[in-house]
């Protein structure tokens, strides 16, 4: 008897230094909130808070006294903290878990807060305050990492999204959503084909699937009928999938299809010139040699005359055509 009372004594000395020596802030609370045991690392942090604060969360204080007098001050998180310890406690939820700030002047923190149970004389609820400012600290750089990233893709000028290996958009910037009249709030999460399924069998399909089969870059210009807009895309692949950077280049091939209807115009009207115009001037010259080398007295100098007009006439009704086309665009 007396060895098995040693073995429980010295069970619950090394249970004491163990929860002593954990850096978690540790305390064991029972029903009504009552403090019934804390570690080491509890006592310093309420040392660290203040004397104050230290009389309040103690061993033997209670501990749902000091969480309402941080509810009567408002404090919503020690309300919610509350209720969880309390459900706990009743076994309505296995275990409880919060995350908070909890800054200094000098520098910022934050804790996880965890409540779990266990059943001795009735039920105990052990709560624990992790420090996890490191992993906060790591979270909030990757957050403003890409955050800035967010901000550089929105303010190009260029559509940019990326779809990952299983097809699916994960990124689709501002102006993506201007070009492709797409909200993102549509096509995010969602596979790119789903979305787009009425270009499944397009040229943009063929070369998205190109630069992921081939590993290669692509750059192509197409046309996509459902928006009747002309776009200048660049796909390039990754392990993770591709990314897509395209420009609305409708303005721009209209422009060049403009130049090339006035280079087509220029072309008939070098023709006109070279073969209508030429023959009633030709006709004309001709004639005018003629009456040169005639008397006035000859008999056909009337008859040339005639046909001098004619020919003058003709050249004048092409030079109204050649004006007319120019100007009405017309070249049928």
């Amino acid at each position: 008897m007396d060895d098995l009372e040693n073995q429980l004594s010295e069970s619950e000395s090394l249970y004491n230094e163990i929860l002593y020596s954990l850096n978690a802030h540790i305390a064991v609370i029972d029903e009504q909130g009552d403090i019934i045991a804390v570690n080491k690392a509890w006592v310093e942090f309420g040392l660290h808070r203040g004397v104050r604060t230290l009389a309040l969360i103690a061993r033997g204080s209670n501990y749902f006294e000091a969480c309402q007098k941080a509810i009567s001050k408002g404090d919503v998180m020690v309300k919610q903290a509350m209720e969880g310890i309390q459900a706990v406690l009743r076994n309505e939820i296995p275990y409880f878990e919060q995350e908070y700030p909890c800054h200094f002047h000098t520098h910022k923190r934050w804790f996880l807060f965890r409540v779990t149970s266990f059943y001795k004389e009735g039920p105990k609820a052990v709560i624990s305050h992790e420090d996890i400012s490191s992993r906060k600290v790591a979270e909030q750089e990757v957050l403003k990492s890409f955050e800035e990233k967010k901000a550089i893709l929105d303010s190009i000028h260029d559509g940019f999204f990326a779809v990952d290996q299983s097809g699916k958009v994960t990124y689709w910037n501002d102006k993506a959503e201007v070009i492709l009249q797409m909200p993102k709030e549509e096509i995010l999460n969602k596979k790119l084909w789903d979305v787009f399924n009425d270009a499944t069998q397009s040229i943009f399909h063929a070369f998205y699937d190109k630069a992921v089969d081939e590993k290669a870059d692509q750059h192509f210009e197409a046309y996509y009928e459902n928006l009747h807009s002309w776009y200048e895309v660049s796909v390039f692949p990754s392990r993770k999938g591709i990314s897509v950077y395209l420009k609305d280049i409708s303005a721009r091939k209209s422009y060049v299809e403009t130049i090339r209807e006035q280079n087509r115009k220029l072309r008939e009207i070098a023709y006109i010139q070279s073969h209508v115009v030429r023959a009633p001037l030709a006709s004309l010259m001709g004639i005018v040699q003629i009456l040169q080398q005639s008397p006035a007295s000859d008999p056909l100098r009337e008859e040339l005359l005639s046909y001098l007009l004619s020919s003058a006439n003709e050249l004048d009704q092409q030079i109204r055509n050649i004006c007319n086309r120019t100007v009405d665009g017309d070249i049928d």
